[in-house]
């Protein structure tokens, strides 16, 4: 068998695998979500004390439609940010946001990781990293920056 002939075979038997392999495409419709906190580290004890109630049913959403672009891309479903895709079926966006206080700036550093883990379920992580300035630190009882992990699982809820 000749090498040109081996490579369309390997080429030929790989196309199933490649279809298995390309970006899923949300279904669009009804969708909701539910946000769950997965932890936090170097948080103020009044933040930490808050954040049990603000995932509780406040962090739910739904049901709402929403239309997907095909092929899809996250614009239209989780805010208006600079998303970049890094492997198939996952997105990320990131960004920071910087408030002046009486004390110094207020920094915060938002990271998300979007997967879509099927037509019908979507997967969000995001990351806030709070970084206060070093005497509202002090105030507040903490020197680190305070870091705040949460998932959202989106499932469509129907047409």
């Amino acid at each position: 068998m000749t090498p040109f002939r081996l490579s369309m075979m390997a080429v030929v038997g790989m196309a199933p695998l490649m279809a298995m392999a390309a970006d899923i495409q949300p279904t669009s419709g009804l969708w909701q979500g539910q946000a769950t906190l997965l932890g936090q580290d170097g948080c103020p004890p009044q933040m930490v004390d808050q954040m049990p109630g603000a995932f509780s049913e406040n962090a739910n959403y739904g049901p709402q439609q929403i239309t997907f672009p095909d092929p899809f891309t996250p614009e239209s479903f989780v805010g208006d940010f600079a998303w970049v895709k890094l492997g198939e079926n996952h997105w990320q966006a990131a960004f920071q946001q910087s408030n002046q206080t009486g004390m110094g700036a207020l920094v915060a550093d938002h990271k998300i990781d979007l997967y879509v883990r099927s037509e019908t379920a979507l997967e969000q992580i995001s990351v806030l990293q709070v970084t206060f300035p070093p005497s509202l630190a002090q105030m507040l009882g903490t020197s680190a920056p305070c870091v705040i992990s949460s998932r959202v699982d989106h499932r469509y809820a129907g047409p």
